[in-house]
């Protein structure tokens, strides 16, 4: 992973204020996109949330990351935007939520 970039999306992310499960998780899908333009958003929460988070989850927090289904998955980080009070634009509501912030973020990451 490079971590120079992965460091550039969490504090592109940070500004979210989400709670650092969201924040990882959607910064990592965002990591992921960059990567892999082509993968669509569900193949994209399904690899990080098999390889990717647990490992990130247990570093940070010392114990081991439980895991859930993709939908799950999908259906608390919608929540958590939705909620969100510091979108950086009122448009990414609108339909799929997820997919639209990590489109953004990796636009943006690809603009710099």
């Amino acid at each position: 992973m490079d971590n120079k970039l992965y460091n550039r999306i969490i504090t592109m992310v940070g500004e979210l204020k989400l709670k650092s499960y969201h924040q990882t998780l959607l910064a990592t899908m965002v990591y992921r996109k960059v990567k892999h333009p082509l993968e669509r958003t569900d193949e994209i929460l399904q690899k990080v949330t098999q390889k990717v988070i647990p490992t990130i989850y247990e570093a940070n927090r010392g114990k081991t990351w439980m895991r859930v289904s993709t939908a799950r998955e999908l259906e608390s980080l919608e929540e958590a935007l939705h909620e969100c009070k510091n979108l950086p634009n009122e448009d990414l509501t609108r339909g799929y939520i997820v997919s639209n912030m990590v489109k953004y973020y990796a636009k943006k990451l690809m603009e710099d």
